[in-house]
């Protein structure tokens, strides 16, 4: 029994590039600010430390 993924690889295609490069972008600069807070919350470092 073959199943469907739960996200297209299909999907992304039709996706227009400025779209796909804003949402990278967007997860990117989200992961890194995470990190960062993350980092001073569990470490207990300072912005500059962290950054």
């Amino acid at each position: 029994m073959r199943r469907e993924p739960a996200a297209s690889v299909a999907a992304n295609g039709a996706m227009p590039p400025y779209l796909r490069q804003a949402l990278t972008h967007l997860d990117v600069c989200s992961v890194m600010y995470g990190l960062a807070q993350w980092m001073e919350a569990v470490y207990g470092l300072s912005t500059e430390q962290a950054a």
